[in-house]
């Protein structure tokens, strides 16, 4: 009986470290952001004219970028500082309250000075209200004045 036990307890042992082992090695699925709305700057006490602004993000299972668009432009006036750029790399994440949420690192270029800047960094949320911030710790930050952001596993044949 005592052989039959232990046997017992080191098979319970062994199914306890290799499940988490098991589970551990599987990778999270493909997912998407996309963005398309319009926004007001917030910081500095608001103000300004309304910017559109489009992106779309699909990462592999892995979390790599397989495509990644940015674009921005103040309304009316498309001599503002508009710009577009490629999404380099995302990194998902929970906020604060719990809401699904994405950094881009974005290579952005003005499409006025044609300049570009690789440093760029946008982070979004998918919550109740969407949060959109450009800059490192949210330096611009937009109101969400009608569109919506959306983080969701992607679907389809080769994450697409």
């Amino acid at each position: 009986m005592r052989k039959f036990l232990a046997v017992g307890a080191a098979a319970l042992l062994t199914l306890a470290i290799a499940v988490p082992l098991a589970t551990a090695g599987t990778t999270a699925a493909p997912k998407t952001v996309t963005g398309s709305f319009i926004g007001t700057y917030t910081g500095d006490g608001g103000g300004g004219a309304p910017v559109m602004f489009r992106f779309e993000v699909r990462t592999d299972a892995s979390g790599a970028v397989l495509f990644g668009y940015y674009q921005q432009q103040p309304l009316p006036d498309p001599n503002g500082w508009s710009s577009v750029g490629v999404v380099d790399s995302v990194q998902f994440f929970r906020d604060a309250s719990g809401a699904k949420a994405a950094r881009l690192n974005i290579t952005e270029c003005s499409i006025a000075s044609g300049e570009c800047n690789d440093q760029a960094v946008v982070t979004v949320t998918d919550g109740t209200p969407d949060t959109f911030c450009g800059g490192e710790s949210c330096q611009w930050p937009f109101s969400i004045d009608d569109g919506n952001i959306s983080i969701s596993a992607t679907t389809g044949q080769n994450g697409q």
